[in-house]
């Protein structure tokens, strides 16, 4: 059973690294293996662990995976498929707070995801299918995004469009 929940956990923060309670669920849960498991078994859950803890976003995986949310949302038509690319869109967008908080030089990543974000409203401000609905919420999404650029850090927000 324990088991079973440790593969879930882990499970879960791989299909979504943003997501800080799953990876903070997931420390606690290696930890405690680490501390009743003992000997090696022991040593490479307290391993894992500390990785864990220490993972950051990558910047570039970041920006290709928004360009690519973007692309795949203006090739859609209208309706409940579109609206979950843009939510997912949006979902990605709120990750830039994370690119600057866990940074090792938050200076140096404030700017590089402030540019990003500059260039991914400029092609935005190119695209023609975007619907009133759609550029109301990402654009203040994307205003959220390089504010939040600046706060030491806070929960993101949600910024899913309502159905």
């Amino acid at each position: 059973m324990a088991v079973a929940l440790l593969a879930l956990s882990i499970k879960g923060w791989l299909s979504d690294r943003s997501d800080d309670d799953a990876r903070v669920k997931l420390v606690g849960q290696l930890r405690s293996w680490a501390g009743r498991a003992g000997g090696r078994g022991g040593r490479a859950a307290d391993r894992l662990a500390r990785d864990v803890a220490r993972w950051q976003p990558r910047p570039g995986a970041w920006e290709r995976e928004l360009v690519a949310l973007r692309r795949e949302r203006k090739e859609l038509p209208g309706g409940p498929v579109r609206s979950a690319a843009v939510n997912a869109y949006l979902a990605q967008l709120a990750g830039a707070e994370g690119l600057v908080a866990r940074a090792r030089e938050p200076g140096r990543a404030r700017r590089r995801t402030l540019r990003f974000l500059a260039s991914e409203q400029e092609a935005l401000a190119h695209e023609a299918r975007l619907s009133t609905v759609e550029e109301r919420h990402i654009l203040a999404a994307l205003d959220s995004a390089r504010a939040a650029c600046y706060r030491e850090s806070a929960p993101p927000r949600d910024y899913r469009m309502s159905a």
